[in-house]
């Protein structure tokens, strides 16, 4: 379990542990001076809006987290002529797909081929997802479901995944944009994607969208 800033913090920490050139800076309040050295970072800001201070240098060649748009490439399979381009899930189709909503609580073969959601959980399918945390109502061990066209495992269920970008509305000019790296005015968090094994399925469509804190950090996000 960790928030979006200690990802970050981790990805700097290992880019230098191998000798690469960290990506992430932040903007000392103090100084006003940017720095990659984590060490004078301090602790988890206190600010709702500490990612603002943190900046991305996607010219260095150390560990990042994907942009959303690398994200969702990745998630559908890397080839946008391909038939699994347009699945609803990473690596899978579903029958419900076009009336597929977030809430939704029905079962769905396709989703239960490539990731972990709240009615599969434990080895089993129930039609009623559990009232209470029991045991194997949690993360999974990556790999155990089938993988997508890239030989990515668990793009949707199972954990939420961190993206770079800030949370915005998507513009028609992102959309053309080759590989954008989201917006740069947007005061909403930062965005989540994949859904996860504490969701239904709809959460798990490769299209949905959603955003978390970067100080906050729960079971299903990481």
């Amino acid at each position: 379990t960790l928030s979006w800033y200690e990802a970050i913090v981790f990805c700097n920490k290992l880019s230098k542990l191998c000798e690469l050139e960290p990506c992430y800076s932040l903007i000392l309040e103090e100084s006003g001076e940017a720095t990659t050295d984590v060490d004078d970072w301090g602790d988890i800001p206190s600010s709702e809006n500490s990612s603002w201070n943190i900046q991305c240098d996607f010219t260095k060649n150390g560990y990042r987290l994907p942009t959303e748009a690398e994200w969702e490439f990745a998630a559908r399979g890397g080839n946008p002529g391909s038939e699994e381009w347009g699945y609803a899930y990473s690596g899978a189709q579903t029958s419900l797909f076009g009336t597929l909503k977030p809430s939704e609580t029905t079962m769905d073969s396709g989703m239960d081929t490539v990731g972990w959601y709240i009615n599969n959980l434990g080895g089993t399918t129930s039609e009623k997802p559990p009232s209470t945390y029991e045991a194997g109502y949690s993360t999974h061990e990556v790999g155990m479901k089938t993988a997508n066209s890239l030989g990515l495992y668990d793009m949707s269920g199972n954990v939420r995944e961190f993206c770079w970008d800030f949370h915005a509305i998507i513009t028609t000019s992102a959309e053309t944009e080759e590989n954008p790296t989201g917006s740069e005015e947007a005061k909403d968090g930062q965005v989540v994607r994949g859904g996860s094994w504490f969701y239904n399925p709809g959460y798990s469509v490769v299209s949905y969208r959603a955003s978390m804190c970067p100080k906050i950090k729960n079971k299903h996000t990481g």
